[in-house]
């Protein structure tokens, strides 16, 4: 299973990445519905512009390897090489991972993955707000 430690490492590289191709993206995120192990709910597939489109739900299917085309994480041409270059970013699991002898090892695997980015998408929203109160303040004392 992959450790905290790696998973946070990921994931803030991974925030960090957005936070300069897609800024407020966070903002975006439904986490309430986010399923990293979902390629129709996880973080690159909620950030696709074809989530947001009325097609059926075998190209739905297809929303993570859109999204990481559009965040230009990945090529057109999708291979599992580019699988390991999105797992850099904590947006999927690498082989090495997990232990393949359980679904629960892969579940609690991308369980760790998910609370990382429900914690930095957290930590975004927390820092907007405190801007936002503190250009509140500065308009209120002048």
């Amino acid at each position: 299973m992959i450790s905290v430690f790696e998973a946070r490492r990921r994931v803030n590289q991974g925030a960090r990445f957005l936070d300069v191709v897609r800024p407020n993206w966070f903002e975006k995120i439904d986490i309430y519905k986010l399923r990293l192990e979902s390629c129709t709910e996880c973080i690159a597939a909620q950030l696709s512009s074809w989530r947001t489109s009325f097609l059926g739900p075998d190209v739905l299917s297809q929303s993570f390897e859109r999204g990481l085309i559009e965040l230009g994480i990945v090529s057109e041409n999708y291979s599992l090489s580019d699988a390991e270059v999105a797992a850099e970013y904590g947006l999927c699991l690498k082989m090495g991972d997990v232990e393949l002898r359980t679904k629960d090892c892969v579940g609690n695997s991308f369980q760790v993955l998910q609370d990382m980015w429900i914690e930095a998408i957290a930590e975004r929203i927390a820092k907007e707000e405190e801007m936002c109160q503190s250009s509140t303040l500065v308009m209120v004392s002048t």
